[in-house]
């Protein structure tokens, strides 16, 4: 990666370790972001540690996807983070104020910065030449703590782009074309650089749904050089002091190069289920060939609900009608109230309203099957970045990704339909990337961190109920699994721990562990409890990208709390890999098709001398088992660094940290910008 953006803001954040793809890498981080479905329970563990400032320049707090506060444990949760996160030193953004990664970019988002997240679409956060990328909120507690972020180096790929998007094509349209060339996989342990002529086309905003959607690619990250146009958002924001230059090097080495001509995309879709099952809007249909018949289109999310999708959309839903077909239900959710303030100015809403759209909330909400739930059987297009099934909040949904000028088309046609096709003879194509004027300069719900006296005050009321980790032993040596379940490729977080689940987290993990993986599995819990008499530990086998999607530890939490404590994959998704680990769950991958074959459900595999095994190095090692009912050999590799190592035979980070405390610097926590 020499002479990269990647390079240069990773040498300039190591603490430990050194870049070469793979190796283990410690940076010291810039920025910590934390939405409220993990907020709390990071909080809590954060005040049992005797934390009583953060350790990183700039936190924020972001209270965006429980918005609508169905329950009161959802304000209790929401009132306990505005004076927890405001005392260790969090910026706090109230219910309503946005989505944490496009009111962090238009706040706080800075070039050449380290930021990590406790959410996967963190990484929208490149778009500005951050070097951003999604964690669990184990390791988003060890960053506030003081001790860096820990990950492996990426492999750094070049997508030199050409051209320039055609009339009614937009950023998304590129982020799903990326996702049809190269399938849910095709980012593991790799960061996306974006260069090239065509980067003059695209926006700030552009270039940040593009980064959104890399996790989609199961990337580590993608960066797009900081530029005039990157200044351009910055300072239509307030901000213009937070640029800085960054772009790579002449000489720059790649892993690999990709080329994308922008002037040859075309409208798509993503049909539902899976990011990368990718058409074009006008060859979706049903059985037969007939068109797709629309029931619901939602405009919004972290990946298009900006002020200039906002303005997108409005435009192409007037230039082809400016009426919602009947039958469909259409709704916008802004992704920031100062963004919605500003898309009001235009005049825009007034006619989106008389023409049947609805007005929604500046929340997550819908994307994770909060609020919009669809009806049985309908047809939903959504601007968001997921639709893995069930994610809506239904079992069984038909949800599919597209641009909000698709979606504007779906919303008039009734069905989904080319808006190209759509158009009337000299319809004017809606603009992109639009900067807004007069941006607010402060916002009533974005409160800054508690100084010190007022921090002194501050007595955060820790709701009641409020689970945090639960004590969790260290691995068995050796180590004996019974064999529960085989899983497909792709198995995303939302299979591992449905969203609508999340709940009962909160106040009862051991009751929500046995909903884990039970749309696929649905008796797995109780194929654990055997597996835990029969042997003292289960395992899973799964094929390739297992955990793909969401950061939510919670999907691995659940299967430690269900007794597995070994998960064999092809391939493991980059966050879900740690959240085992950091959960005392082995990851490991067969060593031969042979390896795997012998692990069948209901084997029983027996690894002994674990500690002295996994002891023998740094990185890949093998490590060797016997099948119990027929003594063969297994083998497994392991690639773990040193500390993951130590970290997993501990049971987990929690414990690992007690017995190695965090050496941290001084008390950086504040109010900066």
């Amino acid at each position: 990666m020499r002479g990269t953006m990647t390079a240069a803001i990773l040498a300039a954040h190591r603490v430990a370790g050194d870049l070469r793809p793979g190796a283990s890498l410690l940076l010291r981080v810039d920025q910590v972001l934390v939405q409220d479905v993990f907020g709390p329970q990071i909080f809590a563990e954060l005040e049992e540690a005797g934390l009583s400032r953060a350790r990183v320049p700039l936190v924020a707090t972001y209270c965006d996807h429980m918005v609508y506060q169905f329950a009161a444990e959802h304000a209790d949760d929401h009132r306990y983070l505005r004076d927890a996160a405001r005392r260790l030193g969090s910026w706090y953004a109230a219910p309503g104020t946005g989505v944490c990664h496009q009111v962090h970019a238009e706040r706080f988002g800075r070039p050449g910065t380290v930021l990590v997240g406790s959410d996967s679409h963190t990484v929208q956060g490149g778009g500005l030449g951050a070097f951003a990328t999604g964690t669990g909120g184990q390791e988003v507690e060890l960053a506030l703590m003081g001790g860096g972020f820990r990950l492996a180096a990426p492999a750094v790929v070049q997508v030199r782009l050409t051209g320039e998007l055609g009339p009614w094509v937009t950023a998304k349209d590129v982020a799903l074309e990326l996702l049809r060339r190269l399938s849910a996989r095709g980012g593991l342990g790799r960061v996306f650089e974006y260069a090239g002529a065509g980067l003059r086309d695209l926006s700030a905003q552009e270039r940040m749904t593009i980064a959104n959607m890399s996790v989609e690619l199961s990337a580590t990250g993608a960066i797009f050089p900081s530029d005039e146009t990157t200044r351009a958002f910055l300072m239509a924001h307030g901000r213009g002091d937070a640029f800085r230059p960054l772009a790579p090097e002449a000489d720059a080495e790649y892993e690999d190069e990709i080329a994308l001509d922008l002037s040859e995309i075309e409208p798509l879709v993503a049909r539902p289920g899976r990011t990368d099952d990718v058409v074009p809007a006008g060859e979706a249909s049903e059985g037969g060939g007939a068109p797709v018949a629309v029931d619901q289109v939602l405009v919004g999310s972290c990946t298009n609900g900006s002020f200039a999708d906002l303005v997108a959309f409005a435009e192409a839903f007037l230039a082809l009608g400016g009426r919602v077909a009947p039958g469909v239900d259409c709704v916008i959710a802004p992704s920031s109230q100062a963004g919605l303030a500003c898309f009001l100015a235009t005049g825009l809403a007034e006619p989106l309203l008389r023409g049947g759209v609805r007005i929604s909330e500046s929340t997550c909400g819908a994307c994770l099957g909060v609020g919009h739930v669809p009806a049985p059987g309908s047809v939903s297009v959504r601007t968001f970045n997921r639709n893995f099934r069930g994610r809506s909040g239904l079992s069984g949904d038909r949800v599919y990704l597209a641009s909000p000028v698709v979606a504007a088309a779906a919303a008039v046609a009734g069905r989904i339909v080319d808006p190209r096709r759509l158009a009337p003879s000299g319809a004017r194509p809606p603009r992109r990337g639009v900067l807004p004027t007069a941006w607010p300069a402060s916002w009533p719900g974005l409160h800054p961190p508690a100084g010190p006296e007022e921090a002194a005050r501050l007595a955060p009321r820790r709701p009641e109920g409020l689970a945090v980790t639960p004590g969790l032993t260290p691995l068995p040596d050796p180590l004996v699994v019974s064999i529960v379940a085989h899983l497909p490729d792709d198995v995303s977080t939302d299979d591992i721990q449905p969203a609508r689940t999340l709940g009962l987290w909160r106040s009862d993990p051991v009751a929500a562990a046995r909903t884990i993986l039970a749309g696929l599995v649905p008796d797995l819990a109780r194929r654990c409890d055997e597996a835990r008499q029969a042997a003292g530990a289960a395992g899973l086998v799964a094929g390739a990208n297992y955990g793909q999607g969401s950061s939510r530890e919670q999907a691995a939490l659940g299967q430690r709390l269900l007794g597995v404590r070994l998960v064999v994959a092809r391939s493991f998704a980059r966050i879900h890999r740690r959240n085992l680990v950091n959960f005392g769950v082995l990851p490991a991958s067969p060593a031969s098709a042979e390896d795997e074959a012998a692990l069948r459900e209901g084997a029983v595999l027996r690894i002994p001398d674990l500690a002295r095994q996994l002891a023998a190095g740094d990185g890949p090692t093998t490590v060797v088992g016997r099948e119990g009912t027929r003594g063969r050999e297994v083998r497994l590799r392991v690639d773990l660094d040193r500390e993951e190592r130590a970290v997993v035979l501990a049971g987990g980070l929690k414990n690992h940290v007690r017995d190695h405390p965090v050496q941290a610097g001084p008390d950086t926590g504040g109010a900066g910008a």
